[in-house]
């Protein structure tokens, strides 16, 4: 695409003593070229592909789309080349979140146990290697239940089944 500039040398059109009228003429033509350019570029980039689902299962992406705060049409191209790629889509979750803040809070305070040990020297061996088995416990519940029972989001598609 070029710029006006080298659109008026390309014409061969000099800005010395033109009209506003000229000017705003030259232009628009400028930007119809402009423009037609601009979506042929756009098109070889960019296919569109448009969907139909029934109401009843449009509303099940809604509803899954809202669980996961984004529109249902990012949703489906998010989810769709996920599959394609075969690995694992996961949107933001607060829980995950809240897992990520406690796993840190819990290594904190591993680290201050460990440093209060060396420090005091008051703590037994046993004491804190049992404090730090139930820190570890603990992170590791948390964890387990986040996936221990993974929701299917989209069912796998039965590519060999034949097609009538």
């Amino acid at each position: 695409m070029i710029d006006f500039k080298t659109y008026l040398a390309q014409i061969g059109w000099t800005p010395t003593n033109r009209t506003r009228e000229e000017w705003e003429f030259i232009h628009a033509q400028y930007r119809k070229i402009y423009q037609k350019d601009y979506i042929t570029n756009y098109r070889k980039k960019f296919k569109r592909l448009e969907l139909r689902y029934l109401f009843s299962e449009y509303e099940r992406l809604e509803a899954v789309s809202q669980i996961y705060q984004v529109k249902p049409s990012r949703w489906v191209h998010d989810a769709s080349l996920a599959y394609l790629e075969s690995s694992i889509y996961l949107p933001p979750f607060p829980l995950l979140q809240a897992s990520h803040q406690y796993i840190r809070s819990s290594a904190n305070t591993i680290n201050q146990l460990v440093q209060g040990a060396h420090i005091h020297k008051s703590l037994t061996e046993q004491q804190t290697l049992s404090h730090l088995v139930a820190q570890v416990q603990g992170m590791t519940e948390q964890l387990n239940s986040l996936y221990q029972a993974p929701k299917i989001i989209v069912s796998p598609l039965n590519l060999s089944a034949d097609v009538a």
